[in-house]
């Protein structure tokens, strides 16, 4: 079945939401083309750039992968609580499926353990 264009698959434009037909469906490689500009998840970034996160240190034996910054850690999580997600599978599950969450944690997934041990630590932190 020929549906007219090239290829029969969709691309979502982020600015629009318009539907573009092309070859395969693509999500833009610069998420800030698909996050408001004036949206939440610019807004927790720029209260987040704010904060002292010394304390937030997820590896304190300096051993293992690198750790995800704080930064990152605690901005997905202010937006998650924002938007009424609290658990750490939510929020791993949000990684994936929330291109606001996806620019938020520079199109990373941290795994499920380190969103509940920084979520654990963050709360004796503050």
């Amino acid at each position: 079945m020929n549906s007219g264009v090239a290829g029969g698959t969709h691309r979502l434009n982020c600015h629009t939401g318009s539907r573009l037909w092309t070859r395969n469906l693509l999500l833009a490689a610069d998420l800030r083309y698909c996050v408001v500009e004036e949206g939440l998840a610019h807004f927790v970034i720029h209260a987040v750039l704010r904060l002292p996160l010394s304390a937030f240190a997820l590896n304190s034996k300096g051993c293992g992968d690198e750790q995800y910054p704080p930064h990152i850690m605690l901005a997905s999580l202010i937006y998650g609580h924002a938007n009424g997600i609290f658990g750490s599978h939510p929020i791993k599950r949000a990684t994936h499926r929330d291109v606001a969450v996806r620019y938020l944690t520079g199109n990373t997934q941290p795994d499920r353990d380190t969103i509940h041990t920084f979520q654990r630590l963050s709360s004796r932190s503050t």
